[in-house]
């Protein structure tokens, strides 16, 4: 299940990704459930910025789910048998 974090003064996505999933390394996975990040400038190890308040979706990676807005949007075929 996903969850949110909202960034405050000091975070970096490398942060946070060490916060919730025990690596600096899964960021991208933040990045890709956030696509309000798209477009911003860069950090010198290629994250886009993120500022105090900002609201971002922390996806659940250990599970391999995908985000409810991903999964909304897969066509689900109904069995009429």
């Amino acid at each position: 299940m996903s969850r949110s974090h909202v960034v405050i003064s000091g975070d970096t996505l490398g942060k946070i990704s060490t916060r919730y999933y025990g690596t600096f390394a899964n960021w991208q996975h933040i990045v890709t459930s956030n696509p309000q990040l798209i477009g911003r400038k860069t950090a010198s190890d290629g994250s886009p910025l993120i500022f105090p308040g900002d609201v971002l979706l922390i996806p659940d990676i250990s599970t391999g789910s995908v985000p409810s807005s991903v999964a909304s949007s897969i066509p689900v075929k109904l069995d009429e048998g």
